[in-house]
């Protein structure tokens, strides 16, 4: 799943990811599309640290991120 933009100070920009980045895992689940982050993103992964691989050019880069509640 391709980063094309990020919103200054959330979960996504916090934890390092860049435009042009793109995730490839959440956890030990492997990413494809949006609508598996998606899928994954459920009230349990809130406030609960997660693994985050993506590739950055040709380099595997592996993160952390804490994903919170959207604001309404």
């Amino acid at each position: 799943m391709l980063v094309e933009s990020l919103v200054d100070g959330s979960p996504a920009s916090r934890a390092g990811l860049r435009p042009g980045d793109v995730i490839v895992g959440f956890g030990s689940v492997p990413i494809a599309s949006i609508d598996d982050l998606h899928r994954l993103l459920t009230r349990e992964a809130i406030d609960v640290t997660t693994g985050l691989v993506v590739l950055r050019g040709v380099v595997r880069v592996d993160l952390v991120v804490t994903p919170n509640e959207a604001a309404a």
